[in-house]
């Protein structure tokens, strides 16, 4: 129970890091232009 709410919590972590990280290469592509 605990180790798959720990999991989760990991794979979240990850995605939303992933995702702010991939938003912000955008931007600063986009800003380059």
């Amino acid at each position: 129970m605990l180790l798959e709410q720990w999991a989760s919590e990991i794979k979240e972590k990850i995605h939303s890091s992933l995702s702010s990280t991939t938003f912000s290469t955008k931007k600063t592509l986009s800003e380059r232009k």
